[in-house]
């Protein structure tokens, strides 16, 4: 007796007392003799006056956890072959890998573990019916084990594709998303799920507008920001949970992994931590080696671990576009917490002229350069701020608070004048602290002066130009 029974029952019981999930618990002792001739989904019939088919149609619609008591009468008798199931338990066991794309459905199962006794309770098997202390590894399922096939993982990408993204109609668009995800999630399902279902939500706007979807629209999502925050707010994303909780000794493996992997034999003899990280499926064993369980885990754990930043593909349409986006990629907590202040306390033109790099340097592609202190090499004798090249020439100069406002106005006509005469575009930015007023009136009417204001808390800054005032939130953070 191991007590399996019980816990399914008070499970249901905890369960039962949330009106927003149907709760269901059956036994498959209810459903014949162990050594029976009958089938899994006949008697679920049976018991339930629905089809195992309709059954699974409704939990795409209700919230449902079902408890299955005694699953190891579906385990494969002993000596048949692997694919084999006990009463055609193959509909169970297929669903239990698809659990992850009907989003409504959890199944819990219990099952004992032993011989032939785990699943024929004849008098000649009445020796071993009580679950051994270890179980074997040959008798065990790994991550590896739940992936997709080949055929599953088309069937349930193209099933995903006809009824979700009916508007990719070019067939080379569906043919590489298909094969991206594939390799992309190592055909895990949860993880594959977790690519198909964001993807679907993101772009539901646009297919509900019967607007087509490319795949370059998708992949250039799947590598932005917003595709990173949805992961980091995936509850059940367990390998990547894991990745932010690692002890030194995990940390040092997972080092030692991503360097290439290693032979399991040579990693076992060191200490138990890799099982640790194969249980919550960050790593996995794949032909006798310890590897990462999918290639997209293993970019994860490069970005979270030596930290990278994601540049644009797409360029700012314009000057202003380009100024709006770099406030918007500033950090708001670096610049409250920053110590860079002066005799009256408030940020240094050092601290904004290093936070306006770092958030520029988001807004443009990676082919696309900002250069600071910029001026000899046009024959200026002084340096302006910044300067954006590859054709845009565009010039910023930044000042804070209003300080010293008249002298950075002259230097544009003088000592700035040789990068002035090649820059399309240039602007004094004169950046603000909350609640400090516009002292300088003058200057606004000037269409290179730009105004920026700073909000209670740093969250936000207004953006004041010649024609318009916008607020813009500081969104960015450092990866």
């Amino acid at each position: 007796m191991s007590g399996k029974t019980s816990l399914g029952q008070l499970l249901e019981q905890h369960l039962v007392k949330d009106p927003n999930i149907r709760v269901i618990r059956i036994s498959l002792l209810w459903m014949g003799i162990p050594s029976g001739t009958w089938t899994f989904e006949e008697e679920f019939e049976r018991l339930m006056s629905i089809t195992w088919k309709k059954f699974q149609d409704e939990c795409g619609h209700i919230r449902t956890i079902f408890i299955v008591d005694e699953v190891q009468m579906l385990y494969v008798p002993q000596g048949e072959h692997e694919t084999a199931s006990r009463h055609k338990g193959n509909v169970f066991w297929e669903t239990v890998k698809r659990c992850q794309q009907i989003s409504n459905l959890s199944i819990v199962a219990f099952a004992a573990y032993g011989y032939k006794g785990a699943w024929d309770l004849s008098s000649a098997t009445y020796t071993i019916d009580v679950s051994p202390f270890m179980i074997l590894p040959e008798n065990t399922w790994s991550i590896e084990d739940v992936r997709f096939t080949e055929e599953e993982y088309k069937d349930y990408f193209l099933r995903f594709c006809s009824t979700h993204l009916k508007n990719m109609e070019d067939e080379d668009d569906i043919n590489y998303l298909q094969e991206y995800v594939c390799n992309t999630t190592a055909c895990h399902p949860g993880l594959v799920a977790f690519f198909m279902n964001h993807i679907r939500d993101h772009f539901s706007r646009q297919l509900k507008y019967d607007d087509t979807l490319k795949f370059d629209s998708i992949f250039l999502y799947l590598k932005s920001h917003g595709f990173m925050r949805a992961v980091d707010e995936a509850s059940g994303f367990r390998g990547f949970a894991h990745i932010k909780n690692l002890t030194p000794e995990e940390e040092e493996l997972c080092d030692r992994v991503f360097r290439g992997p290693i032979n399991i034999r040579q990693s076992y003899s060191t200490s138990g931590k890799e099982k640790r990280l194969v249980r919550t499926n960050l790593l996995s064993e794949q032909d006798g080696k310890l590897d990462f369980a999918s290639p997209y885990l293993r970019a994860l754990y490069l970005q979270r671990r030596w930290g990278s930043t994601i540049r644009p593909i797409i360029p700012p349409q314009d000057f202003k576009s380009f100024l709006r986006g770099t406030f918007t990629n500033m950090n708001a907590e670096a610049i409250r917490n920053s110590y860079c202040v002066g005799t009256d306390g408030q940020l240094l033109e050092r601290a904004w002229q290093m936070e306006f790099y770092q958030a520029a340097t988001q807004v443009l592609p990676a082919d696309i350069f900002i250069s600071p202190d910029v001026g000899t090499y046009w024959g200026s004798s002084g340096y302006m701020d910044f300067f954006v090249g590859d054709g845009r020439s565009w010039a910023i100069e930044l000042l804070r608070d209003g300080e010293k406002a008249s002298d950075h106005k002259s230097r544009i006509n003088k000592i700035y004048k040789p990068i002035r005469k090649i820059s399309k575009e240039w602007a004094i930015i004169d950046i603000r602290h909350p609640g400090l007023p516009n002292n300088n009136p003058e200057y606004s009417a000037d269409h290179h002066w730009i105004n920026v204001y700073c909000q209670e808390g740093w969250k936000s800054v207004i953006i004041e130009d010649k024609d318009e005032k916008v607020e813009v939130k500081l969104m960015g953070e450092y990866l």
